[in-house]
C-alpha cells in the first residue's frame, strides 16, 4: 500500500486532530493556515479545490469546516477555536488548538494514523519535555504532593505552578491548566498524571468550563 493509498483511509477528523498535535496544537494556538498547509501536504483530495484545473491550491475554507466539526459533542470536541474576533480582519476559527478530548483521542489512536501515514510521529519535542518535567518536578506544590499526598488550596502556589499571576482572569489559569495537562499526559509519568488530576480536583471551582473565553 502506498502512501497516498493509505491515506485515503483516513477521515478529515483523523488528518486534522493529528495535523494540530503534529504541529504544535497541545502547546499554543496554531493558524489556521499552518493547519490547512499541513493537511493538504497529507491528504490533498480532501482540501483541494473542487475544479480539477486548481487541485493543487488548497481550499482552507473546508479545513476551517473540518474543523468547526471538531468541536461539536458529537464529534468528541477535539479542537476548539481561540481566535480573537475583530470585524473584517481575523476571525475566532483563524485559531486553533486541540482540547484535553483531543490529546486524549490523539494518545488512543496516534500509532493507527502514524502507521496510515508511515511517516511523523506525535511527541513533545525533547527540549520541551525536559523543561516541563523539570519544572513540575522541581515545583514547591509537587514536592509537598509526594510528600504528603495532598495539595495545597492556595491560589498562590497554584498560579505559581502554572507560571501566571494570581489575579489572571480565570479563563487565562484555565488554559495554562489545560495546557499543562494536555503536555504531562505525554510524559507518560503516572505520578505526574495522578498530581494534576489531583491539582485539578482541589481546584475545581476556578477551573470550570467558560462558555464565552474573551
Amino acid at each position: 500500500m502506498t502512501h497516498g493509498d493509505s491515506i485515503k483511509v483516513l477521515p478529515n477528523r483523523d488528518i486534522l486532530t493529528f495535523v494540530l498535535a503534529e504541529i504544535g496544537g497541545m502547546e499554543k494556538a496554531v493558524h489556521l493556515e499552518k493547519i490547512a498547509d499541513r493537511a493538504f501536504e497529507l491528504s490533498p483530495g480532501a482540501f483541494r479545490w473542487s475544479l480539477d484545473e486548481f487541485s493543487n491550491r488548497i481550499d482552507k475554507d473546508k479545513v476551517r469546516a473540518s474543523l468547526t466539526n471538531l468541536e461539536k459533542p458529537a464529534n468528541g470536541r477535539l479542537a476548539r477555536a481561540v481566535g480573537l474576533t475583530k470585524a473584517g480582519l481575523a476571525k475566532k476559527t483563524d485559531l486553533w488548538e486541540l482540547t484535553p478530548e483531543g490529546v486524549n483521542w490523539i494518545i488512543l489512536n496516534k500509532s493507527r494514523i502514524e502507521s496510515a501515514l508511515r511517516g511523523p510521529r506525535v511527541e513533545l519535542k525533547t527540549s520541551l519535555a525536559h523543561s516541563l518535567f523539570k519544572r513540575v518536578t522541581s515545583n514547591a506544590l509537587y514536592k509537598r504532593f509526594l510528600k504528603d499526598n495532598t495539595i495545597s488550596d492556595s491560589l498562590f502556589e497554584f498560579t505559581d505552578l502554572l507560571e501566571c499571576s494570581p489575579d489572571a482572569k480565570d479563563y487565562v489559569i484555565q488554559r495554562r491548566f489545560e495546557n499543562m495537562k494536555k503536555q504531562l499526559s505525554l510524559l507518560d509519568d503516572p505520578m505526574l498524571d495522578v498530581f494534576i488530576q489531583e491539582c485539578g480536583r482541589v481546584h475545581s471551582d476556578l477551573l470550570k468550563q467558560i462558555e464565552d473565553e474573551k
